[in-house]
């Protein structure tokens, strides 16, 4: 699963990036889909962020409750002996 979800991360940031890339060449022609093209790379470039966010700080509150676990069995082992 970690691998899908790397790899849809990946595929949206290459789709915004795309987005404005192409919204960039079409402003001369078509001004409305240029912005409406920019303005949703923006916005997928922003939920690629929420995501990497949201992954770093799951995967940070998880090794801190890995680590304050293994503390206390240390205390608890500690305490017997």
């Amino acid at each position: 699963m970690t691998v899908w979800l790397a790899a849809s991360k990946t595929a949206i940031f290459t789709a915004g990036v795309a987005c404005i890339t192409v919204g960039s060449n079409l402003l001369e022609s078509n001004l409305l889909g240029a912005v409406v093209l920019i303005i949703l790379g923006i916005a997928l470039i922003i939920l690629y962020t929420y995501l990497i966010e949201k992954q770093s700080a799951e995967k940070a509150l998880k090794l801190a409750a890995d680590f304050l676990s293994k503390s206390r069995i240390r205390k608890v082992s500690s305490r017997d002996g």
